[in-house]
């Protein structure tokens, strides 16, 4: 994925007097040190969401970003392609939900951070969210699943854009409010695409409950069936209030082993999360989770060719 040849200079300055920060959605951590902040806007008395990208860690430049570090987690590019998707022809394009609403690229000259805004102000990420939906079984499924089916929207919007996400976990799922006469209903909005690709990428064998289990066989992943399968844990995830599995790595996990040796279909019947059994959870979102966790890549894509999801 190429990323823009700007540098901190070519940005407009953030106007630091105008917003004024409520609160931290997400505090930076080492391994990703991009904050989530909520600011107040002094001019027109709304509020606004900043990522705030820390100067000590972006340097000035793609180039200069890439020679002195060359993570896998590339801030640059999450810029051009924030900067990218504010287009109006893109969005046009690809009928983008709503709640990804225009985001802009600024130079804080204070403290030499680069920040993006948006008036999007979501109500918390998913991971917030799964602890939040009461009891697993037939109640908690029904707040789950309009969420888990915006999550695929979300996605299936982006792929047609011709990009994958590539580090989909409940921290880069967040979810917007949205308000229509005929109810009110939790919209997905996706952060962090520093490690953002084009569809298919070479094997990078880094493991989490979201990784997809071709990445340990496998010299090119399609991302976008990689994708699913995350979508897919993050599914279980908003049924279940847990994940699935703790790793997808050979060896290093009982749960998963078991899905690998008996199947996905068995696995969600058999596990011991009574959300997951069929009796506590409906057929149509084991149907969606075993098209998603399917663990054959070709399979999985096509399983979700075939997928209606309204």
């Amino acid at each position: 994925m190429p990323c823009a040849s700007f540098a901190k200079q070519d940005l407009p300055a953030f106007n630091e007097e105008r917003y004024k920060m409520v609160n931290i959605l997400r505090a930076g951590t080492s391994k990703w040190p991009c904050q989530i902040e909520v600011h107040e806007d002094s001019v027109e008395g709304g509020k606004v969401t900043i990522k705030r990208f820390p100067a000590q860690w972006i340097c000035n430049n793609h180039q200069e970003f890439m020679e002195v570090s060359k993570p896998q987690q590339n801030p640059w590019q999450e810029l051009m392609l924030q900067e990218w998707m504010g287009q109006e022809s893109f969005r046009d394009a690809i009928d983008m939900p709503k709640a990804a609403k225009a985001s802009k690229s600024y130079h804080e000259v204070s403290t030499g951070d680069i920040v993006i805004s948006s008036s999007t102000i979501p109500e918390g990420d998913l991971f917030d969210i799964s602890h939040s939906l009461g009891t697993p079984g037939p109640a908690r499924e029904a707040k789950a699943l309009p969420i888990f089916k915006s999550l695929l929207r979300t996605v299936s919007h982006l792929h047609k854009s011709g990009l994958t996400h590539s580090n989909l976990k409940a921290e880069s799922t967040w979810l917007h409010k949205m308000e229509s006469k005929e109810a009110q209903c939790l919209e997905v909005w996706l952060s962090d695409f520093g490690m953002s690709t084009a569809e298919l990428v070479s094997s990078k064998a880094e493991y989490n409950m979201y990784t997809a289990p071709e990445v340990a066989s496998a010299a090119v992943v399609d991302e976008r069936s990689a994708d699913l399968f995350a979508c897919g844990v993050l599914g279980y995830a908003l049924a279940v209030g847990r994940y699935p599995w703790l790793s997808t790595k050979p060896g290093a996990c009982v749960a998963f082993e078991f899905a690998k040796k008996h199947g996905i279909s068995k696995f969600l019947s058999q596990s011991k999360c009574p959300a997951a059994r069929k009796a506590r959870m409906s057929v149509k979102y084991q149907e969606i989770l075993t098209a998603l966790l399917e663990l054959d890549p070709a399979k999985r894509w096509n399983n979700w060719k075939q997928l209606v999801i309204d």
